[in-house]
Formats: structure tokens, C-alpha cells, sequence
């Protein structure tokens, strides 16, 4: 299943750069205009089934994370431990992947910013 969210993500990410770049399929732009203008529309639940996902995945790594983490003062200068630096990067990668999105629909974009406020809260606590 998570090959498959990842299948999609990658054809979503494809005609979003083939709808903004559309001499990419050496056609007219004036017989294109208007038929990828929906496409969102297609990856829509996909996205949510992604954060759902996402949000599983997070709390697996962050869990191991912590429990590999040995807690030992390594330098007086570091003040954080290497769980807290895996947790950064799953929250990272997080952003990267919804900056990379670009989700053209706004209502539909403001609701994915709840969904994933939501699960960086769930994955705080």
C-alpha cells in the first residue's frame, strides 16, 4: 500500500509539472487549456491516506528513535539527544513533501494543513 501512496504522489507531482510546463508535451497549450485543470481532484484522497500513513510511520521511527537513544552526555555543548535530531528530520521531511505538493485547490489545501498540525501535535505528545 505504501508503494502504491508513493506511486501516486509521483503522478501527481508528474502533471502538476506537465500542467505548469505543457511544451514538456510538445502540444498546444490553447487544445490543452483547461483539461488538467482538475487534476488535484484525482489525488485527493490519496494525500489523506498519505498523511494517515505518514502519521503511522512517524510514530514508529520516533518511538524507535527514542528507545535506541542512549541519553549520554557526549559534549557540554550539545544540549539536544540524536532521538531529538530524528524527530526533526521526521517533521522535515513532513514539510519537504507538502512544499512539494503545491496543492492548487485552497479549500482542500487548508484542510491538509489542519490534517498535518494534527499529526505533528499527535507525534508531540
Amino acid at each position: 500500500m505504501i508503494k502504491s501512496m508513493t506511486s501516486k504522489m509521483q503522478i501527481n507531482q508528474i502533471i502538476l509539472h506537465l500542467k505548469f510546463n505543457p511544451m514538456l508535451l510538445s502540444i498546444n497549450k490553447d487544445k490543452t487549456s483547461g483539461k488538467l485543470d482538475n487534476f488535484h481532484s484525482w489525488f485527493s484522497s490519496a494525500v489523506g491516506r498519505w498523511l494517515h500513513i505518514s502519521q503511522h510511520t512517524a510514530l514508529i521511527r520516533i518511538g524507535r528513535a527514542v528507545a535506541l537513544d542512549s541519553f549520554n552526555t557526549v559534549d557540554s555543548l550539545v544540549r539536544y539527544s540524536s532521538s531529538a535530531v530524528d524527530t526533526i528530520t521526521v517533521f522535515y521531511q513532513i514539510k519537504t513533501f507538502w512544499q512539494q505538493l503545491n496543492w492548487p485547490d485552497p479549500r482542500e489545501r487548508f484542510a491538509f494543513v489542519i490534517k498535518i498540525i494534527d499529526l505533528i501535535f499527535f507525534l508531540n505528545n
